[in-house]
């Protein structure tokens, strides 16, 4: 199976997912605070320490460290359940110089204590939130492009 089909396969049997971007420009502290940023996101309303998986997109200048890009990895690490599986990458984006954003998606989330989630049929919570989260996405400048079946 190609890398990207797994990560897909284990994307979609991941239970409910959700969507959350950050940004930061802050020269020390750029990595926890875009962290913050997307682990804060108003499309993440759940309980994200029971997440068992992480996609995690990372982008920076040509000043972003590799030690940088493993700090957003491992600080989103300390926010998901311990045996949580985190996949993740980094890019280059010169037009990003002294800015760092991630994006994560979750997987395995439960909802907040006290909120239960909307009732809505077999797949249309996820049609509904998807236009949302490609907005969000393409606001952010990340390059996603959100695909039906």
């Amino acid at each position: 199976i190609p890398p990207f089909c797994m990560i897909v396969l284990r994307m979609q049997n991941g239970g409910m997912a959700m969507v959350g971007i950050g940004e930061s420009s802050d020269p020390r502290e750029k990595a926890k605070e875009s962290v913050t940023g997307a682990l804060n996101s108003p499309l993440i309303d759940v309980d994200i320490s029971t997440a068992l998986g992480a996609l995690v997109d990372v982008r920076g200048g040509e000043d972003m460290t590799i030690q940088e890009a493993e700090s957003v990895v491992s600080e989103i690490g300390k926010h998901v359940h311990p045996q949580a599986r985190i996949i993740w990458g980094a890019s280059v984006v010169p037009s990003l110089q002294n800015t760092m954003q991630v994006m994560v998606v979750l997987t395995g989330v439960t909802p907040r204590e006290g909120k239960a989630p909307a009732p809505a049929a077999k797949g249309q919570a996820a049609q509904q939130a998807a236009p949302k989260a490609a907005s969000a996405a393409s606001k952010a400048g990340l390059g996603i492009d959100f695909l039906r079946h």
